[in-house]
């Protein structure tokens, strides 16, 4: 009986901490919140602080003066939320301090000095959740860019400025260069008016993000206040390492081919008349020469040595021609004085063999 009841007691153990564990999972499950401003641009990644934490910013929002600031949030929907909007004093300009679930906000900017800004999110207990800075433009800036440039080169881009009204003192103006793994921050060099010039030479081929910043006299965040931003402009490096006449660094080795051909003789003999007998030579001589092919009269014996080529071939030929006269046929002719001569060995042989006889 008694383990009977241990067990049940057991069970019950087991089936209270099973319906408190999920309790508690409903109660600790984290609340999504997400900041989003109208006018974001993707700028080099940041570390920005607000009411005491760090955070690292990606983003920063630009506004012309006169349009409204609008904020797009998403946070708890069983408690309220808020927002701030805080100037480069860390000073609160203005907030929204009653937002639930899904909500867009805006603020007007009639009334803001052109500078600095962050707007940030906080929970219900007050913590800072998300941030984001903003830069209400003293001065609308433009950066002239290349689409494309080649490494080692030297690059110039051209800023120019335009005041708006109540615009804080120009301090400087910066172009800011960067991929995913560095930026390089370079001061513009006024050239005249409004416009301003800087150089930069890409050491690799990549995609970079070009864009340029006016800076005012007064400070925020350690730096000095940003009171103008350009679009982000994409310029692509390549490395040049090709041209319209090839691959850089190809060489070609050219194919020698020697020809050697044989000095050729023929001789002629021709019986005349009067039973002479005449030779007439023809020679025909060609010397050895390289990449040259020479016809012969009658036999032409020809070897020929090649180098292996490395890339391409070339082979000049330079045909000479030599004038011989063609083999004369041989012929022979009996004159009559000869006749006569065989005619007087027969009767001389007749005699002879008569004699023999005789005897």
């Amino acid at each position: 009986m008694s383990d009977r009841v241990a067990l049940s007691h057991f069970a019950l153990l087991v089936a209270l901490l099973i319906v408190g564990s999920c309790v508690v999972g409903v109660g600790t499950a984290q609340t999504q919140y997400s900041l989003d401003v109208d006018g974001s641009l993707d700028t080099p990644d940041r570390t920005v602080t607000v009411e005491g934490q760090s955070f690292e910013i990606s983003e920063t929002a630009r506004v012309h003066p006169g349009t409204p600031i609008t904020v797009h949030t998403t946070g708890s929907t069983d408690e309220f939320y808020r927002i701030n909007l805080r100037n480069n004093e860390r000073e609160l300009w203005d907030y929204r301090n009653t937002l639930s679930g899904t909500e867009t906000s805006s603020f007007s900017t009639e009334e803001m000095p052109p500078g600095s800004y962050v707007v940030s999110l906080l929970d219900s207990d007050g913590n800072v959740v998300q941030i984001q800075p903003i830069v209400v433009s003293g001065y609308d800036v433009s950066i002239s860019t290349e689409d494309t440039v080649t490494a080692g080169s030297e690059t110039e881009f051209t800023v120019t400025l335009q005041t708006n009204q109540n615009a804080p003192q120009l301090d400087s103006v910066e172009v800011i260069v960067g991929d995913d793994g560095s930026t390089e921050r370079l001061t513009a060099t006024k050239t005249g008016g409004e416009t301003y010039e800087a150089t930069v030479t890409f050491d690799e081929a990549g995609d970079y993000r070009v864009f340029a910043t006016a800076h005012g006299t007064d400070t925020y965040n350690g730096e000095n206040e940003l009171i103008g931003l350009s679009n982000i402009n994409s310029v692509s490096v390549t490395s040049g390492s090709n041209g319209d006449g090839g691959d850089v660094g190809s060489t070609s080795t050219p194919t020698t081919a020697t020809t050697t051909s044989s000095s050729t003789t023929t001789t002629a003999t021709s019986t005349s008349p009067s039973s002479t007998t005449s030779s007439e030579s023809t020679t025909t001589t060609t010397s050895s020469k390289t990449t040259t092919t020479t016809s012969a009269t009658t036999t032409q014996t020809s070897t020929v040595s090649s180098a292996e080529p490395t890339t391409t071939q070339q082979s000049t030929s330079t045909v000479s021609e030599t004038n011989t006269s063609q083999t004369p046929s041989t012929t022979t002719t009996t004159a009559p004085f000869e006749g006569i001569q065989l005619l007087f060995v027969a009767f001389v042989l007749t005699g002879a063999i008569y004699r023999v006889r005789q005897l």
